[in-house]
């Protein structure tokens, strides 16, 4: 198996909580440099995790292709995991041409997450059918935490809401308390009598 020269990848990591009200979060964004005059074909993606999961909320990595910079724009599942453990493999089969080529790892949840769930990215890999495999430049270490939303504008009407004290129970299911502060706009119209 070949090696390919560097540079060849770049990455960047969303730091972002993992929002309670999204079924699907953006957790790293992928630019794949193929310098060959020959395609080369990507059949793994290799995904290690650190931390605990909500293994009933946490439903799967996906790998999408989001296109060639000299092609048309895709948004096509290379592959997704089967459930979500420390180690993780996403399969699938691409062709890439020379070029760059762009891909978006998403994590697919269902529900709220538990509060108390988190992971980091320890290592990401690129598996090839015809060069070694390649390593994912991770330039950050960020530990992605669900994120529960209190309130939604526009909820019960009102326009923003502002949360002055947060309690906590100290039981093993604890329990979150919340005040609240709304703002409603009203509009004055005149009236003619």
């Amino acid at each position: 198996m070949r090696e390919l020269p560097l540079p060849l990848l770049s990455s960047s990591i969303h730091f972002v909580p993992l929002y309670s009200d999204k079924e699907e979060h953006s957790i790293v964004d992928l630019n794949f440099h193929n310098s060959e005059n020959h395609p080369i074909v990507l059949n793994e993606v290799l995904l290690s995790l650190m931390g605990t999961f909500d293994k009933k909320g946490m439903l799967s990595f996906e790998m999408i292709y989001l296109g060639h910079d000299k092609g048309v724009e895709q948004n096509a599942v290379f592959g997704k995991t089967i459930g979500i453990d420390e180690d993780n493999v996403i399969k699938g089969q691409l062709l890439l041409a020379q070029g760059v080529h762009k891909f978006a790892l998403k994590l697919r949840t269902r529900g709220a997450i538990l509060l108390k769930s988190n992971f980091k990215i320890a290592a990401l890999k690129l598996q090839f059918e015809n060069i070694k495999p390649v390593e994912v430049p991770l330039f950050a270490s960020y530990t992605y935490r669900p994120c529960l939303k209190v309130r939604k504008k526009g909820q019960d009407n009102c326009d923003t809401y502002r949360i002055p004290g947060l309690i906590t129970t100290k039981k093993v299911h604890s329990s979150l308390f919340t005040i609240t502060d709304t703002i409603i706009h009203w509009t004055c119209k005149s009236m003619l009598i």
